[in-house]
């Protein structure tokens, strides 16, 4: 995930756009609609921070997803109209 080719770069685990100027996008997705990581212990912080501090400043995103590799654990943060982040938790029993 890159927004230039002068910009931070991420590759994350799911990324997908609706874009058109995406649809045969080779090197990086410019507009992104939804952002899935898959984290693990070594890459939590980095996913919960530095990486979703970046998605944040992308106009086109409207939901960021944090999927637990070791336990089970579904976090979503929506966008809402006013543009501000949601939170929704989905694990075991809940």
């Amino acid at each position: 995930m890159q927004v230039d080719p002068t910009s931070l770069y991420y590759y994350p685990d799911i990324i997908i756009s609706c874009d058109p100027q995406d649809l045969n996008a080779r090197r990086f997705i410019q507009n992104p609609k939804l952002i899935v990581e898959v984290f693990s212990c070594g890459t939590e912080a980095k996913d919960r921070g530095e990486k979703f501090t970046y998605y944040q400043t992308l106009p086109s995103l409207q939901k960021y997803v944090l999927v637990g590799s070791e336990k089970v654990l579904v976090e979503c943060y929506p966008q809402n109209e006013g543009r501000r982040w949601l939170y929704y938790r989905y694990t075991v029993g809940v």
